[in-house]
């Protein structure tokens, strides 16, 4: 009878310590949005954007967010410091419906801030942008201004600078770098 006890009690010790522990899943919550990536609806089948937010990392305050297209291809991946709607923090990578990127910012408080590098669909570079405060801007050193962005680089589809530290030729695009907004110097 002791023997018995002795095996069971090692038998249950070796299954009670033999076991990994549990991983916990992290929560997430779903939105669902229209191509324009600001209207919520209220269903998977009338959003264009599904927009995943989940908890935060271990020793992060900021919750993950990431962005699909309807056919499931990552449309954006980044940080926010609310879970819904979603304030942008830190590096985010948006990508075009095909997969490559086609933009790589940082984000303070929601607004862009410092470098950005804007992409063609096929890959290549198109702008290389800087996100100023608006107080930070001296127009007398650069020469290209967008509202609070300085251009600080432009590229044709192949890859040929059009525009440097400024100066230069600047072909402004759509979103979607397909449809000619605006031309200058």
């Amino acid at each position: 009878m002791k023997n018995l006890f002795t095996t069971l009690l090692l038998f249950f010790a070796f299954f009670c310590f033999g076991q990994k522990p549990a991983i916990r899943e992290k929560a997430h919550n779903i939105y669902f949005y229209k191509s324009d990536g600001l209207s919520e609806v209220s269903t998977k089948d009338s959003a264009e954007i599904i927009q995943i937010v989940s908890e935060p990392d271990s020793g992060s305050a900021l919750y993950n967010v990431e962005e699909f297209y309807k056919n499931g291809v990552l449309r954006f991946a980044g940080s926010s410091s609310t879970l819904h709607p979603a304030y942008l923090q830190d590096q985010g990578i948006h990508y075009f419906a095909n997969g490559r990127k086609k933009l790589i910012t940082n984000y303070e408080d929601g607004q862009c801030i410092g470098r950005s590098y804007y992409y063609y669909p096929n890959g290549k570079v198109c702008y290389v942008i800087n996100c100023l405060k608006k107080d930070s801007l001296d127009t007398k050193k650069r020469k290209v201004v967008y509202r609070d962005t300085l251009f600080e680089a432009a590229y044709d589809s192949a890859g040929k600078a059009t525009l440097e530290n400024g100066y230069g030729h600047l072909t402004k695009y759509d979103s979607l770098l397909r449809t000619l907004k605006k031309k200058g110097w």
